[in-house]
């Protein structure tokens, strides 16, 4: 999958760091938990292929990226994280005319704060989604 190509390269090196970061929290403290929730996950085809392609271009595995991907449901297994490091909300509320609201507030640890990114969804010519 090509969509996150350009961020991944543009913030690689800290993507990394936060992959190994995520590792050293959960793989450490609970690596049979880490283990049977990444098997257990079953997820839409095009979420994984977005997270093999950023795999590829951090060079890193799926896995590590997945880890990162489900770091607030692995949170709640973890000792070292504080409450307020596993904290985050979201909803998912559709309208009557069919549109779909999604809010999520941004509670993650300072770790990931470069990797937050504001995306602007187009389709080919230039209709906003």
């Amino acid at each position: 999958e090509e969509r996150w190509r350009e961020v991944a390269q543009d913030h690689k090196n800290y993507i990394r760091a936060m992959l190994d970061a995520c590792d050293l929290i959960f793989e450490t403290e609970n690596p049979t938990v880490v283990k049977q929730i990444s098997e257990a996950i079953r997820l839409p085809s095009e979420l994984v292929y977005e997270m093999k392609g950023i795999a590829s271009v951090v060079d890193v595995s799926y896995k590590k990226v997945l880890v990162g991907n489900i770091f607030y449901e692995l949170s709640r297994f973890s000792n070292i994280l504080s409450f307020s490091e596993r904290a985050c909300t979201s909803v998912v509320a559709q309208h009557r005319n069919g549109t779909i609201y999604h809010a999520r507030n941004q509670d993650y640890p300072r770790l990931f704060a470069p990797l937050m990114v504001r995306v602007r969804f187009v389709r080919n010519k230039g209709e906003l989604v």
